[in-house]
């Protein structure tokens, strides 16, 4: 009869162990600190002024980033109004579904026991996705109507 310590497949690996526990705690840190900060900006409302910092491309420039209004979106969204959302940076609530299917993806990939398949981009789909945002930029700061609706 063999003794359970004498397969090396049975036995504990606790080198494995310690690897998939630092692994999901530098996966869980991100997550842990945006929580937190989706709680402070569900609670401070950044439309007040003096509350949130200013956009500190707005300040020097006097044009609107592609991040303008990220929290004011966050907030509103976070309250139940996606169209004020929509409103203050629709290009941050149209990505943030793909932020958080690859946040997750990273996470199963890591943690898993069963390997998955890498979330693989094409050079394709990342240049499309820089057109997207640099057009979004340009558009948001002409001040002509349809286009003034993309300002926050």
């Amino acid at each position: 009869m063999v003794s359970e310590s004498a397969n090396p497949r049975s036995r504990p690996r606790p080198h494995l162990l310690a690897r998939q526990t630092a692994t999901f705690a530098a996966w869980l840190a991100p997550a842990v600190l945006a929580g937190c900060g989706l709680a402070l900006v569900y609670a401070v409302d950044p439309r007040t002024p003096g509350n949130y910092p200013p956009c500190l491309f707005l300040f020097v420039t006097g044009c609107y980033c592609p991040g303008c209004g990220t929290l004011r979106a966050l907030h509103s969204l976070l309250h139940g109004d996606l169209s004020g959302a929509l409103g203050y940076n629709a290009l941050t609530i149209a990505l943030l579904p793909f932020l958080g299917a690859a946040y997750c993806h990273g996470l199963a990939h890591a943690v898993g026991r069963r390997p998955i398949p890498a979330l693989r981009v094409s050079h394709h789909a990342a240049w499309a996705t820089l057109a997207v945002v640099l057009a979004f930029w340009a558009m948001r700061n002409v001040p002509v109507s349809p286009l003034s609706a993309l300002a926050p």
